[in-house]
């Protein structure tokens, strides 16, 4: 497993936390579109 380094970025609360739900379509469209961007 990689680790990752420090970051002096300023650490901030989170305001919002907002979960969706995906159709079986939009899963697999994210896929194909996912996989298209791996093959660069």
């Amino acid at each position: 497993m990689a680790t990752i380094p420090h970051s002096t970025a300023e650490l901030r609360k989170v305001k919002k936390v907002q979960f969706g739900i995906l159709s079986p379509e939009e899963i697999v469209s994210a896929q194909k579109h996912q996989m298209n961007n791996n093959s660069n």
